[in-house]
Parts: C-alpha cells; sequence; structure tokens
C-alpha cells in the first residue's frame, strides 16, 4: 500500500502467473474514499517505497521472474492506469533490495555480488533516463534521504574470503546524479559474524 494526500494505492501479486502486479487508485477527498482507476505492471513491487506519485503520473519500480528490474510510468487520469514511460534492463540477474524516491529521482539498489546504487532521472515521465550508477561492496535494504544531495543506505555486507555478514551503513553523495560517490561506511557490529537490523526491514525502526 502506498498513500498521498490524494490517494491511495493498493498492488496485488498475481499469484496465478506470478510475473505481474495489479494496482488500484483509489481517490481519497477527507473522510471519502473511493475507486478510480486500475493497471498492470511486469513484475513484483518490494514494498510501499517502490511506489511513488508526482505531477499526475505513478512510478512504480519492480523485478521480474526473468531477474530484470525496471521503472514503470503510469498516467493516473481516467479509469485506467495507461503505462506512459519505462526504463527496464537495469542489473538483468540481480534481486531488486531496496527503492527510494526523492523528487523526480529514484534511487535503486540491486544485489547479487556487490551492490549497484543506480540514479534514475523522471524529469521526463515519458523518458526515464539512466543518469549515474556506483558499484560498492554489499548491500543496501533500505535506503533515506537525509539531506541535500545526501543519502543513507542500511544493508549487509560480507567480509572478504569468510561467511561473516555484517550490519553497516552508508552515506552516498548523490548530489551530482551522473557520479555517485560513496562518502563513507561504518559497519555498526564489525565485533560479531552475523548481525542485522529491524530498520533494514522495517523503516519504522529508524528515526532521522
Amino acid at each position: 500500500v502506498y498513500m498521498n494526500k490524494g490517494a491511495i494505492y493498493v498492488a496485488t501479486d498475481d499469484y496465478g502467473s506470478a510475473t505481474e502486479t495489479r494496482i488500484d487508485r483509489f481517490s481519497v477527498a477527507g473522510p471519502k474514499v473511493a475507486w478510480q482507476a486500475t493497471g498492470v505492471v511486469p513484475g513484483t513491487v518490494i514494498n510501499q517505497f517502490a511506489i511513488d506519485e508526482s505531477g499526475g503520473y505513478l512510478r512504480v519500480t519492480t523485478h521480474t521472474d526473468s531477474n530484470d528490474n525496471g521503472i514503470h510510468v503510469l498516467d493516473t487520469s481516467g479509469a485506467t492506469l495507461d503505462q506512459v514511460g519505462q526504463l527496464t534492463g537495469l542489473a538483468p540477474g540481480e534481486q531488486l533490495y531496496a527503492v527510494r524516491y526523492v523528487g523526480n529521482t529514484a534511487y535503486l539498489v540491486t544485489f547479487l555480488r556487490t551492490d549497484p546504487l543506480f540514479v534514475v532521472d523522471l524529469t521526463d515521465p515519458k523518458t526515464p533516463v539512466l543518469q549515474g550508477e556506483l558499484v560498492v561492496p554489499g548491500f543496501s535494504n533500505y535506503l533515506q534521504s537525509v539531506g541535500d544531495g545526501l543519502l543513507l543506505g542500511i544493508g549487509q555486507e560480507r567480509e572478504a574470503g569468510s561467511w561473516n555478514s555484517h550490519l553497516q551503513a552508508t552515506l552516498f553523495n548523490v548530489a551530482d546524479g551522473a557520479q555517485p560517490i560513496q562518502v563513507d561506511r561504518e559497519y555498526l557490529d564489525s565485533g560479531y559474524q552475523w548481525s542485522w537490523s529491524d530498520a533494514q526491514f522495517d523503516h519504522h525502526a529508524l528515526l532521522y
């Protein structure tokens, strides 16, 4: 479920084919809620942060069974959520781990052996553009904007040559979307063989 001041969106996996997600839009006006439109996107949605509405367009990031990741832009007017733009083929073969929209920019994290952070420009909803990419060790489950041009990632990183996996927080400078930079990274429990945080899976565990 994703909600803003004017609408509620409910994303439902199509378990019959396991390849599509249905999205229903309900308009909200004070205490009144009414179904307005529906649409379908390929793949599945990992959480509410993979959905965002801006300027009359719904942006949805999905991961497909064929291990493709992409962003689909839907027009929210009328009784159908029609796709007007898309960007697919991001990190084929890797799993989508985190998504965050900040204004007209989307940040995606996928993971297989390394963690690519993708920066996607959504200024033109009909033509999403991959602006930049940064590959770092480990991965982030959760992304949080922490000020102008800064992004915080919380996730795991495995020690080289071992099975030890540590909770880590990474600060990215994304002021230049074409050249994202890892500013710093901190292990939060380096003395343990394995550690994790609720903040990786439940954003209520993090206060900023």
